[in-house]
């Protein structure tokens, strides 16, 4: 009832926030909504809803299909494994804010986050997707390199980093080049009792890389 109160029914459950480069306006992952909303930094206004749901009509934002990464399998049986919706959780920029990288919790037909998941690649400037990449399960933070050359996905699932070459100016030029593993790779089997964020090994999550971009 407060009249400075801001009530938005899409944010369910809200994971992270991140500024765009000039602070103009901010952008809120809602884990449960499937969506990222996008709000003018003075006003409080929401802009825009960022839907992160996939289907027939924008099957284009994958490249060539591409569903999976290095040796991830689907324990799931599904004839299009790039229809789903994605749970929004961390963010980061690039390019100068060009580009808001979004990971994805896990894909919503998979229960225990044991699949492969996905990262979304916004432009900011239209505040819309332009392309969707496979990752390892669970990604949960990410982070961009200072030189802007490489962005790091770091899977909570099986302590794992993916590190994916972004030196292009073309999003569809973006490329993985490394799968880090951390102590060991752990393999995903879970009951239906089983915790997933309890069993997550490392449980990795904060990440960064050093000031000379080496690691």
């Amino acid at each position: 009832k407060d009249p400075l109160s801001v009530y938005e029914p899409a944010i369910n459950s809200p994971k992270s926030v991140i500024y765009s480069k000039d602070g103009s306006k901010f952008y809120v992952n809602s884990l449960e909504g499937y969506v990222t909303i996008v709000f003018d930094s003075k006003s409080l206004k929401k802009l825009k809803e960022i839907r992160h749901e996939f289907n027939a009509s924008n099957n284009k934002l994958f490249k060539n299909n591409e569903n999976s990464v290095f040796d991830y399998k689907f324990k799931q049986v599904k004839k299009e494994y790039n229809y789903f919706t994605g749970k929004p959780v961390e963010s980061c920029l690039s390019h100068d804010g060009k580009y808001l990288w979004v990971t994805y919790y896990r894909r919503n037909f998979d229960a225990k986050a044991e699949s492969p998941s996905a990262v979304a690649i916004i432009d900011t400037e239209q505040d819309q997707i332009i392309r969707v990449m496979p990752s390892g399960p669970l990604p949960k933070m990410i982070a961009c390199s200072n030189d802007n050359k490489y962005i790091a996905v770091t899977h909570w699932g099986d302590n794992t980093v993916g590190l994916i070459d972004i030196s292009s100016s073309d999003p569809m030029e973006f490329s993985y080049v490394s799968h880090i593993v951390v102590d060991n790779r752990l393999s995903l089997n879970f009951s239906k009792s089983d915790n997933r964020d309890q069993n997550c090994g490392n449980c990795l999550r904060g990440t960064t890389f050093t000031p000379d971009n080496k690691n």
